[in-house]
């Protein structure tokens, strides 16, 4: 026997063929002319080929049968128990996450957004030391990987691995003492060759539905690089948003054990074609009767988390979600705010020209600004493909994105439209009556998102059908603030809220959302950051 990865391979005789391919993720090797079985399929190996079991496979097979001794207390026991290394700023659910992740070295942590997946993690790399890789949405490396890490383990060291200057990142990664690397999909799709000659010990993948599409070349390479280190990590809300055929590359970058080998051998076997063939292509849905069973196959390996089953969360959530600029936007930025600096040189008093311009950095960081014959001109900006993911993240759930200024609606709706994604609008550029209509519709259900005005429809309404709340861009009214805060909690809402804001960082948008959630004047901060 020989162990190769998290494989191990064998010779079994040729008249004995037909048993080795009854075992999930077994595969021919036919230049070595030998069987390969995923470690997890020990057991089912030693039943199988029980003249094959060598001392090794012998000491394997004793490891695996503890853990799953572990796996089932851990299934079975009610309250369920709790590792005594979880640190006490753990919540409680968080505390049986990080159990499931010292005992089992592949596991999905399929948590609702605000529940503290990430500190789950912290916690765990903290205890184990290893080296580790974590891949994530681009928003996140900052407002969720590194403050958390800030404030849960500010001694664990790490670099955040992305952007053009990434490349005097990866020297100082290899000549420091770091260890935790923070990079997003589009890194790891593009330096993968590099990052592979690097020895990691932990994958950690941060909202894992990215993979949901098994032929996609970021998948491909999550799935490929897993097999490289000993502990995967999967992070998300929303894994299979749109059918459980898109549970399987998670499960495959766990082990091959779970699901298989091949996604088109998993969708034969689990789910049936309909309708005419377009083309080469041909829509597949998964077989209601063996959805019992995938949940089966799958529940050792993942821990679910709703938010609504949290006792010890705060009833509201307040998530900024730092956004990179783009380098046109971050151009015309600077070029405006310079400026408006000058004008304010040696006086105390925000003249009317800088009020104009301090309204034209709102509507940088936007992606678009308004020229002197009030024409839209656009620019690009990477909120538009956040809010698209965020909203993917989200899932099903209905959503009210807040905007401030005409073009980020007309934006909004174009991008929900190309997404199939169903809305309405309530501001003032709808008719009342129409207004009226669409938020009844909206509380109906009959609409996944609300795109409304703090100033319209901030007051009064009650929309509790609801429990997010996306900022595109924030007012520096405290009050419209708070009234449209206070649209989903309210009187009547059940459910812990949660409230999303897309802030470009180094820009007026932190200084808005500092002095609004201090209850400050905004011209007057602007003012001290600039002096």
């Amino acid at each position: 026997m020989e162990f190769v990865r998290r494989c191990f391979q064998l010779p079994v005789p040729y008249d004995q063929r037909d048993k080795a391919k009854t075992i999930q993720g077994s595969k021919w090797l036919n230049k070595q002319k030998l069987w390969e079985f995923p470690i997890e399929a020990i057991q089912k190996v030693s039943w199988t080929f029980p003249d094959l079991m060598t001392d090794d496979m012998k000491k394997l097979l004793r490891a695996a049968r503890a853990h799953q001794k572990r796996v089932n207390y851990m299934l079975t026991a009610d309250p369920t128990p709790t590792s005594k290394y979880a640190p006490e700023w753990l919540w409680a659910h968080q505390k049986v996450a990080f159990t499931w992740g010292i005992i089992s070295k592949r596991f999905a942590f399929y948590m609702d957004m605000g529940t503290g997946k990430t500190a789950v993690i912290i916690a765990l790399l903290k205890h184990f030391g290893c080296k580790t890789i974590i891949v994530g949405p681009l928003a996140l490396l900052e407002g969720a990987w590194a403050e958390d890490i800030q404030k849960f383990s500010p001694d664990l060291k790490f670099l955040i691995y992305q952007g053009p200057r990434r490349k005097k990142t990866w020297e100082k990664w290899k000549t420091g003492d770091y260890q935790v690397l923070i990079t997003n999909y589009d890194t790891m799709r593009n330096d993968i060759a590099e990052i592979s000659q690097e020895k990691f010990d932990c994958l950690v993948v941060d909202e894992s539905s990215k993979m949901k599409d098994p032929t996609s070349k970021i998948s491909k390479i999550l799935i490929a690089y897993s097999e490289l280190v000993d502990r995967v990590y999967l992070l998300s809300g929303t894994p299979a948003p749109n059918t459980p055929f898109e549970y399987f590359p998670q499960m495959r970058a766990l082990s091959r054990w779970i699901l298989g080998e091949s996604f088109y051998t998993f969708r034969a076997k689990w789910g049936t074609p309909i309708g005419p063939k377009s083309g080469q292509w041909q829509k597949w849905v998964f077989l209601d009767s063996l959805k019992d069973n995938l949940v089966s196959r799958i529940s050792q390996h993942t821990y679910v988390v709703k938010k609504d089953d949290c006792l010890d969360l705060p009833e509201t959530i307040h998530t900024p979600l730092k956004v990179d600029w783009i380098a046109a936007q971050k151009k015309a930025y600077k070029q405006m705010r310079d400026e408006m600096v000058l004008e304010l040189d040696g006086s105390d008093v925000l003249a009317q020209r800088a009020v104009t311009r301090i309204l034209k950095l709102r509507e940088i960081t936007s992606g678009f600004v308004y020229d002197e014959d009030q024409e839209v001109k656009w620019l690009d900006t990477r909120k538009d493909q956040e809010l698209m993911d965020l909203l993917e993240r989200i899932g099903r759930e209905q959503v009210i994105i807040w905007f401030n200024f005409r073009p980020e609606a007309q934006k909004i709706k174009g991008m929900l439209k190309k997404a199939g994604i169903s809305y309405c609008e309530a501001h003032g550029g709808v008719e009342q009556t129409v207004q009226q209509l669409n938020i009844d519709k909206f509380k109906s259900g009959d609409y996944r998102v609300l795109i409304g005005h703090p100033a319209s429809i901030g007051h009064g309404l009650t929309l509790v059908n609801c429990r997010y709340a996306i900022y595109y861009s924030m007012s520096h009214s405290y009050e419209l603030y708070a009234q449209s805060r206070d649209r989903i909690h309210r009187g009547g809402q059940t459910r812990k809220c949660q409230f999303f804001y897309l802030l470009v960082p180094g820009s007026i948008d932190i200084t808005i959302y500092n002095a609004v959630i201090r209850k400050r004047n905004v011209a007057d901060s602007l003012l001290e950051e600039m002096k």
